[in-house]
């Protein structure tokens, strides 16, 4: 029979210390040199190694049960003192937490997103030049929500004037449609209503806020 054939069984046990799970695994090989070895491990990592030399390999089912007897005191020797004496290899501490710095908040990209993150707005619906809205749903919703003043649309972005150029562009500034409510806004290439609620404001008035914004600040 090969060598491979006489290889004893091992030993694994989970041991507590504290609040700390130890593994203890004892186990025999015969490379590169004949060996008993008891492993003590937290989470995967070794802590401590016990081993203890042997004279020859294994070569017979006799010395095979012999060992595997060999490798229980062992085992409970390694265990015995886990469990009892301070001196035994002590679990070292876990790392101190690293504090991450918290992510910088992404700067809005565009103006609809710079419009959306001013305290109080609560909608934002963004047109062309022409008055034509660029979310079919936001338009049926503007439409549901504010009827009279889409029957005068045309009339609203008239407040804006036209400038020469590429394409349609327009003067730039804000127009409160609604006291605190609802505010019609030119960025120059796009144009917005901005819906708010007052309650909510920030520090700052509705105007003040949407020209930083259509400003890209």
């Amino acid at each position: 029979m090969a060598m491979a054939d006489f290889i004893p069984a091992g030993r694994t046990s989970l041991v507590k210390r504290g609040q700390t799970a130890i593994q203890v695994q004892t186990e025999y090989a015969y490379r590169p040199v004949p060996r008993i070895t008891t492993t003590i491990l937290q989470d995967g990592r070794v802590l401590h190694k016990v081993e203890r030399g042997l004279d020859k390999a294994i070569s017979s089912l006799e010395e095979k049960v012999r060992m595997e007897e060999t490798i229980r005191r062992q085992h409970v020797e390694v265990l015995g003192i886990i469990k009892t004496d301070d001196s035994a290899p002590a679990v070292p501490p876990p790392a101190p937490a690293v504090e991450q710095p918290a992510p910088a908040p992404r700067k809005p990209k565009n103006c609809t997103e710079r419009l959306e993150a001013i305290p109080g707005v609560v909608r934002v619906y963004a047109m062309d030049n022409r008055g034509h809205f660029k979310n079919p749903e936001r338009h049926e919703e503007f439409l549901f929500k504010f009827k009279d003043e889409h029957k005068i649309l045309t009339d609203l972005l008239s407040i804006f004037g036209e400038l020469p150029g590429v394409g349609l562009l327009r003067e730039r500034g804000v127009y409160e449609v609604e006291y605190n409510s609802l505010y019609l806004v030119s960025e120059g290439t796009e144009m917005f209503f901005v819906a708010v609620d007052d309650k909510r404001r920030g520090g700052e008035s509705y105007e003040q806020a949407i020209h930083r914004a259509i400003d890209g600040r």
